[in-house]
């Protein structure tokens, strides 16, 4: 079954997550393909299809497939796909072996903050090098609403706009084998 994909031109403010909240990044019009309600494992029946940007299909699923896994459990899954940092998550659980990337994957999801919700919008952004791809992603809640990042640590959604697109860095590592560097939005 093909799902329908709509391409949304949007200006808004990027974001990258920091410990406390997002930080505005570049306003730029993003297209972003709606990728609607992927049923569980069924995520390469969604098409791809972006005429604004060449992209490699296996960049976009590895990006898929790596959010689908944390969203749904699959955390051994999910670090294999994975290539960014793990010091943050470390450093949030001392009682974990540093080297047990799963038990560390299934922390931040579960217990330390990491929003491992659903992707409901995902495009390309630009290529940033001949290996690496920058995707936009939004998330949805459980409802099926769109996930919004609030303001952080006591600031008003004046000081601090609520965020609801966020960068997530793609890299080639090998002929046809990508890694997601960048984790899902994290509330402290």
């Amino acid at each position: 079954m093909k799902k329908k994909i709509r391409f949304v031109m949007i200006a808004a403010v990027l974001a990258v997550t920091s410990a406390c909240g997002a930080e505005p990044v570049r306003p730029t019009p993003n297209p972003l393909t709606d990728i609607g309600q992927p049923e569980v494992n069924t995520i390469s029946t969604i098409e791809v299809i972006n005429t604004a940007i060449s992209i490699d299909g296996s960049a976009y699923s590895a990006l898929l497939q790596f959010f689908d896994h944390l969203h749904t459990g699959h955390y051994q899954e999910a670090v294999n796909l994975y290539g960014g940092s793990y010091q943050l998550i470390i450093d949030q659980n001392p009682t974990i072996d540093p080297a047990d990337n799963v038990a560390l994957m299934k922390s931040a999801c579960t217990t330390n903050g990491f929003q491992c919700l659903q992707l409901k919008v995902a495009g390309i952004e630009y290529k940033t090098s001949p290996n690496e791809y920058l995707f936009t992603v939004q998330f949805q809640n459980d409802d099926g609403s769109l996930f919004e990042l609030g303001p952080c640590c006591g600031a008003s959604e004046t000081e601090q706009p609520p965020v609801s697109l966020f960068e997530v860095r793609v890299m080639q590592v090998a002929e046809g084998d990508f890694r997601i560097l960048d984790m899902p939005p994290y509330m402290p």
